[in-house]
């Protein structure tokens, strides 16, 4: 029996159009999302997440929500300069949260600053932008240095989200010793930056102040201080200075620079003229503990070691003028040229400076009691018989004479000195 030519029909165009007409519409779909809605669009997409401009070579639509990338670059959008590169990253997209996956990204430690200041003004001091978890996960991160050996973290791991006070980043990376081979892995270290938007003015009219949390716990890692210059201005230190231990700070945004909270642990491979302007010599800091008060010292408590190095003799006058120290008899003649240099073989001296005055105890090893440097295995010069003024003692450092004031160089670490 012959089909019915106009039943045929029908079923012909229910094929077309239930069957053809989507897979084609799929197909031009997926098409035109590979050929034309790539590089400039995606890199878009993966840009407003991270607060920059990107570009790159090639973008994949994996599937709904997931995007690969190749030769993604990392764009100031103000400068239009390219502050980091990598060969492959990954944005993951959902109605709640977004993940950003990046194998490995190279920055200079000038850009890295530059990313760090980025990420706080548009991220963090942008509610807006953090309506959704964003987390990034980059599997290495090397930051290289023209003055120095490149810093390589493994790891990273960064989640910013909006909390019920404000905008915050949680950050923490592992540090890749600088000789892999020695077998010592170092701790995670953790960075938590949180921005409080709910505090109140004086109530006489005045706008609510957001306050910015800081905590820093390296654990047995030495990071760099240069990484750290956009939070304490320390891009004066020498580039192979180093920080371990802990920070507490909080600062209202109008005074980014000036923390009040706390401090333990070493700073080391400090240049001596960064502490005291007349000397020389590789210097470690320890601080049992550092308290601050909008950028100046209430307390430090802690020890200085330097081994080796060359004291002006002119900061020697000063150090017997403003503190009283006693200079052994036999190096008083080294005295007498005041732009002579003494050579020592070690200070150790203890301290403790608080409320106007200081407390300096030497401790150098195998020395009469109370040597605070030493050469030769003789001591050079012996502690004060009591308290100093912190005035004099800054006189000190600064080499002034006692009729002169003392003004700490912002390129020195006595900015934040107490008087």
């Amino acid at each position: 029996m012959n089909s019915n030519p106009t039943k045929r029909f029908f079923c012909r165009v229910i094929f077309i159009a239930l069957g053809l007409l989507p897979l084609l519409g799929t197909v031009s779909w997926a098409t035109y999302r590979g050929l034309y809605q790539t590089n400039a669009s995606y890199a878009s997409e993966i840009g407003k997440h991270l607060g920059l401009g990107c570009d790159v070579e090639r973008a994949i639509h994996v599937r709904p929500g997931v995007i690969r990338f190749e030769g993604l670059k990392l764009r100031d959008t103000e400068g239009l300069e390219i502050l980091g590169h990598c060969d492959e990253a990954t944005l993951h997209s959902s109605p709640f949260d977004r993940e950003i996956r990046i194998s490995a990204l190279s920055v200079s430690d000038v850009h890295f600053r530059r990313l760090l200041e980025l990420l706080d003004e548009r991220v963090l001091q942008n509610p807006r932008m953090l309506q959704l978890q964003t987390a990034i996960q980059i599997d290495r991160l090397t930051i290289d240095s023209a003055g120095s050996s490149a810093v390589i973290f493994d790891d990273v791991r960064i989640v910013a989200s909006l909390s019920n006070v404000g905008p915050q980043a949680n950050a923490e990376f592992t540090l890749i010793p600088a000789n892999e081979s020695s077998g010592v892995a170092n701790e995670p270290i953790r960075l938590d930056v949180i921005r409080e938007l709910a505090q109140h003015g004086s109530g006489d009219g005045e706008p609510s102040i957001p306050v910015t949390r800081l905590n820093l716990i390296t654990g047995n890692a030495t990071l760099p201080c240069s990484l750290l210059a956009g939070f304490f201005g320390s891009h004066h230190l020498n580039p192979d200075a180093t920080f371990e231990g802990n920070i507490h700070l909080v600062s209202d945004s109008h005074q980014s620079a000036a923390w009040t909270g706390d401090a333990y642990g070493h700073l080391e491979n400090l240049q001596l003229q960064e502490i005291c302007s007349i000397a020389t010599g590789n210097a470690k800091l320890t601080f049992r503990k550092a308290t601050f008060d909008k950028g100046v010292a209430t307390l430090l408590d802690g020890t200085l070691a330097v081994n080796g190095g060359k004291l002006q003799s002119g900061f020697v006058h000063s150090a017997i003028e403003n503190l009283g120290i006693t200079i052994a008899d036999s190096h008083r003649s080294q005295l007498a040229n005041p732009d002579g240099l003494i050579p020592f073989d070690a200070i150790n001296i203890d301290f403790v400076v608080e409320d106007g005055e200081s407390t300096l105890r030497g401790t150098a090893p195998s020395a009469p009691t109370g040597s605070m440097g030493t050469i030769n295995g003789e001591s050079l010069f012996v502690q004060p018989k009591s308290k100093v003024r912190n005035v004099d003692l800054l006189r000190t450092l600064l080499g002034l004479s006692q009729d002169q004031v003392p003004i700490a160089n912002d390129s020195t670490l006595l900015r934040a000195f107490p008087q």
